[in-house]
């Protein structure tokens, strides 16, 4: 028997989240584009960036993020 489906959830990343959020961002970006960015990118990208706010929604599942839509 394959072990029983786990919902995921999706949150809107927020100034109040995205540090709780940004470990899990950094190791599915290395995953899945290899690129090591520190978790303090996050923040920068989607509330200090010069070019304005980002805006972006992460998918959560068992306590790690699995996907993210948005800049």
């Amino acid at each position: 028997m394959v072990g029983a489906a786990v919902e995921a959830r999706v949150e809107r990343v927020t100034r109040g989240n995205v540090r709780e959020f940004a470990a899990g961002l950094s190791e599915m970006d290395l995953c899945v584009r290899g690129r090591k960015l520190a978790v303090d990118f996050w923040p920068w990208l989607y509330f200090r960036n010069p070019a304005g706010a980002g805006t972006a929604v992460v998918a959560i599942r068992s306590g790690r993020v699995v996907g993210k839509f948005g800049q």
